[in-house]
């Protein structure tokens, strides 16, 4: 029993890797109730995802694969962060990757 337990506990790190990187790509798109299809931090400062041309609401995995896929390389949050200071319309890479942009809901 003990081996059980003992292997169980020894996946539970990687399986909250997994569920990290999943909720790290998938956010955006996550159509919970509470949450009206937006992250928990965009949730919390009232802000939404929408379409760059016609202001739509995009929050569909796809979509938020793309504008979330590059973080998975560690330095692009850094040239991300850089990019929305300096950009004139504020977008990031994966916003303009995923043809989206951030506005108060």
């Amino acid at each position: 029993m003990d081996g059980v337990v003992v292997s169980i506990l020894g996946l539970l790190p990687h399986t909250l890797f997994v569920l990290g990187v999943l909720y790290s790509l998938l956010r955006d798109g996550l159509n919970l109730s509470a949450l009206k299809g937006r992250s928990v931090g965009k949730h919390v400062f009232n802000l939404k995802v929408v379409s760059s041309t016609d202001g739509s609401d995009r929050t569909d995995w796809a979509t938020s694969i793309k504008r979330n896929i590059l973080f998975i390389i560690p330095v692009i949050t850094l040239v991300e962060m850089i990019l929305v200071s300096v950009s004139a319309d504020g977008r990031r890479l994966g916003d303009r990757l995923a043809d989206t942009r951030v506005v108060e809901a």
